[in-house]
């Protein structure tokens, strides 16, 4: 179908959504086929693959562990600062964190399951919330960071950090 200029094409359908292909700018997304509550658990995954280094696709599941995710077409999930999907690795569920109204893409916020990523980027979600430079979860503030549905492995990773910070800002006061 063409939308303007841009030239999308569906490349698979998934029940609650579908696979687009947007050959102007290259990304694929994942856009809702109907409206989707809050809460409600969409797919259950698990790992093609787990890998010791990450990709651009894989999910961090733990140090030196990133799995490539089963089902494949998860993967085009895009990033979003104000996310509606959440990648609960710890359960293998992708759950849905607010309300999604059907021709909504599905975005999960990347910094949720990653601590430094192989590929950080300029993020264009043109959310109220958006952090701009996305880098992963060890680049962001503890109070913004916290604020966010995080994987049990960033969770420790957060407090570990606010740890360290803590007894930095001690030993200067010394």
């Amino acid at each position: 179908m063409k939308q303007g200029k841009t030239e999308i094409e569906v490349l698979s359908r998934h029940g609650l959504g579908d696979i687009f292909y947007d050959h102007t700018s290259q990304q694929r997304s994942f856009i809702a086929t109907r409206d989707i509550k809050a809460g409600e658990e969409l797919y259950q995954f698990g790992s093609k693959q787990i890998q010791s280094t990450p990709t651009y696709l894989t999910v961090q599941i733990a140090e030196n562990k990133h799995i490539v995710l089963n089902p494949d077409f998860l993967a085009s999930i895009n990033h979003g600062c104000n996310p509606n999907v959440w990648f609960d690795v710890d359960h293998g569920v992708l759950r849905c964190v607010r309300n999604i109204k059907q021709g909504e893409q599905l975005t999960y916020f990347y910094p949720s399951t990653e601590w430094q990523m192989i590929q950080p980027f300029d993020c264009g979600c043109g959310s109220k919330k958006c952090l701009g430079y996305i880098q992963g979860a060890h680049a962001i503030d503890q109070d913004v960071i916290n604020t966010y549905d995080l994987s049990d492995y960033i969770k420790a990773k957060v407090k570990t950090k606010a740890k360290r910070q803590a007894k930095k800002a001690l030993a200067s006061l010394i």
